[in-house]
This record gives structure tokens, sequence and C-alpha cells, in this order.
């Protein structure tokens, strides 16, 4: 099980918290690009808890950007102290919420902190491995347009492409520095604070569901606490370790005088009412078939159903 590891990154007019699997490609991407310094935080197996705790240290850090000013060495201590408190709290709330009770021992959630030394990288470029990476990055980013996977999805896919013979982090890290792609964990983790307590809250990022919908379970895969979720598991099995892979469809070219490519469109009458997401679905799968468009003849719409009959439709 792989690592997840929380960085800041310390640039001129801004500083700003990175998730990333393979740090190394994290180091050529932003030394290709800017000078910038390095602050490595710490790592885990939990996807789920890094995710959270990078968007509470963003949060924290928001009156910084911008000001140009940089971090200080008692400034990283605190934010380290910081967030050794909230993996102590939010171990705490999921042993609580795992067993009914309060307990002591060993946290559900582990944190290893890192003593690496902050590093500072200029505006050097590697020509070849800049443009090794960018083949990769758009070979994959064809294969993978307009699909959200979990991770194990993503090899089964690239490996019927042919394309599994790398680790293929490498190259969806770098996407996600680039823009073109995004992860997540399949599972999110945050905690709320109240005025009598804090609870944790999870949610399943692929099909929505909640805290009542998902299993607590010490996980086989990242050996600490973990989730799943149970609606959506017949697609796969959704989990705060599991990387849940967005990259988007290429936008549409616009076939100027060009409509001998746009297709009939036939109506379909329907005297139900759509949900918020049906609604949404709907409208991209209307404007698709309606629109002109090159080399991108399908259309597929993948959810979960709890009707008597499931669909698939592809158009």
């Amino acid at each position: 099980m792989r690592d997840y590891l929380l960085y800041l990154k310390q640039g001129k007019m801004s500083i700003q918290a990175y998730v990333t699997p393979c740090f190394e490609v994290d180091l050529m991407y932003w030394r290709d690009r800017e000078g910038c310094q390095l602050h490595i935080m710490g790592k885990s197996p939990s996807l789920a808890l890094v995710f959270s705790l990078r968007e509470m240290i963003n949060t924290h850090l928001q009156g910084l950007s911008g000001t140009g000013k940089s971090i200080t060495d008692k400034a990283l201590a605190n934010l380290k102290q910081m967030i050794n408190g909230y993996v102590c709290d939010v171990s705490h709330l999921y042993r609580r919420a795992a067993t009914g009770k309060d307990a002591t021992g060993k946290e559900w959630f582990e944190w290893e902190e890192s003593d690496h030394p902050s590093q500072e990288y200029g505006n050097s470029v590697d020509e070849t491995g800049a443009c090794t990476g960018n083949l990769s990055s758009v070979i994959y980013a064809q294969a993978l347009a307009g699909r959200s996977l979990l991770w194990e999805e993503v090899g089964t896919l690239l490996q019927k492409r042919g394309l599994a013979d790398q680790d293929c982090s490498a190259v969806l890290q770098q996407m996600v520095l680039a823009g073109k792609a995004e992860w997540q964990p399949g599972i999110r983790l945050s905690m709320k604070k109240g005025w009598w307590r804090n609870r944790l809250e999870l949610k399943c990022e692929r099909c929505g569901s909640g805290s009542g919908d998902l299993e607590l379970t010490v996980c086989h895969s990242c050996g600490q606490g973990c989730a799943y979720c149970t609606v959506c598991l017949g697609m796969g099995r959704s989990k705060c370790c599991t990387p849940y892979v967005l990259v988007p469809a290429p936008s549409v070219v616009s076939a100027v005088n060009k409509r001998e490519q746009v297709r009939d469109v036939a109506r379909l009458q329907w005297t139900g009412s759509y949900s918020k997401d049906q609604a949404r679905a709907a409208e991209q799968a209307r404007r698709f078939v309606a629109s002109p468009r090159l080399g991108l003849d399908e259309f597929l719409i993948w959810a979960v159903c709890v009707a008597k009959h499931e669909y698939i439709i592809l158009v």
C-alpha cells in the first residue's frame, strides 16, 4: 500500500498544500516551472486523511497567500503541531463511531512525520524528462478522457489499452498538477466542530452517500481505520484509501459550416421528473447529442440505480 505525502509549496506570492503519491514527480514539475521552496509535512496511507489535512492547512494559510511573505520555521512547527492534534482528534472520533464507546490505545489513523529538510528549487529544465512526461500524459488523457474511475478500474482500463507497463501513478500525478485530471479519496473525511462535541463526517465521492451508508472498518489494504460505501458497492469498493480519478472529456470542437456532421436528434418524450443530479446528467447528454462534434461518437451515462430496472445509456 502506498503512502500519500503532504507538502507545502512556497512560491513568490503564494503558499499552498499539495498531496502526492510520488514526490519525485512534483519535484520535477515545480523545478521546471518556477523557483519555489517545498516543505514536507508528513504522510499516511489514508488518502482521505491527507486530503482532509490539506483542506485544513490551505484554509489556515489563506492569510499568507498573495502577501509574498515566507513561512517561518516557527510557523512550520505550529502547523505540524496542528496536524498532530487534528489526526489525534479524527482518530478519537473514528474509534468512537466504530466501537460505540471511547477507548484508548493505538490511534486508528497513523501519521508519519517527516524530518526531511525544506528544499529550494530554481528554474532549471530537464527537457528530455519533460517531453517524455508530456507524451505519456497525452496518451493517458486520451485513454481516460471523460471517465471517473476508482484506482483499480484505472489499472484495468490502461491494461486493456496496453498502457500498464509502467507505474501509472507518476503520469496521473503529472496530469493532476497540470490541471488535466483530478483525484480525490473514494471516501472523503472531515471533522466538524460543534459547541458540544466534534463529529466525524464521511461522504462517498462517487455516489454522494453519507455516513449512514458507509461501513467503518479496519482496512486490509491500508491497515488502519477506513470506510467503504455500501450503496455503490456493486460498482467496486469506494474507500478512504482508494483514489477516485476524474479526467474531463476534451472540449467539443466547434464545426463551423459543417452541419452535415450533426446527427439528427430524435426526441424522447417522458412525463416523469428528474432529481437534481439526474437533471444535470440529462442536460449534458442533450448537449452532446445536439452539438457538432469531431471524433466523439459515444456518450456513456454510468450511474448507480436503485430502481427496479437498471439502464446504461450509450448514445
